[in-house]
């Protein structure tokens, strides 16, 4: 963890910035790119340098090249982990030549059991609302069932189950729209 630098640790920063530019300049990386990545390890290096200076038997620019090639080795790991090397795959690419389907093909299909659990819901919600007589009539239309069935099975003319239907309307949109 580094700490802000002290009036000492800044000056003897100041005086040996260069070696961050050399440094780049020896690895070939563009400093518009790299320089924020390596400048960490060069701080690091001038705290622990400030620090030991009477012990250490290494020169400034050894320890600070070090930190620095320590601090883009980290970098480098980073960017190379699987999870931000993913492949980027488009919706509109194929995946087969002979079939024509695309990934946006497969992705989009609708799951029949997901498609009769999100019905099954919007009804259950629906049931909340509704009174039975009319709940029973929706289940039938939503099963497909045809209007002479639902008819003779509510024992009701056609006319009254639209009219049923049409009172019902303004409850199925306020539950289906939220």
């Amino acid at each position: 963890m580094i700490k802000p630098l002290n009036t000492e640790e800044r000056r003897f920063a100041a005086e040996n910035h260069e070696l961050v530019f050399a440094f780049l300049r020896e690895k070939e990386l563009p400093v518009s790119l790299y320089y924020d990545v390596v400048i960490f390890g060069y701080l690091k290096a001038v705290q622990k340098y400030c620090v030991r200076k009477k012990k250490s038997r290494y020169r400034f620019s050894t320890i600070a090249w070090k930190w620095m090639e320590s601090e883009l080795s980290k970098y480098t790991k980073y960017l190379t982990r699987p999870k931000r090397c993913a492949p980027v795959v488009s919706f509109d690419e194929e995946i087969d030549s002979i079939s024509g389907l695309c990934w946006g093909d497969i992705v989009s299909i609708p799951d029949s059991m997901m498609l009769d659990f999100e019905t099954e819901l919007l009804l259950h919600a629906l049931a909340c609302e509704l009174p039975p007589r009319e709940m029973r009539i929706i289940r039938m239309k939503a099963d497909g069932r045809q209007m002479n069935e639902i008819a003779k099975a509510e024992h009701m003319t056609y006319r009254a189950i639209n009219e049923l239907l049409a009172g019902a309307y303004p409850t199925i949109i306020r539950v289906l729209c939220g």
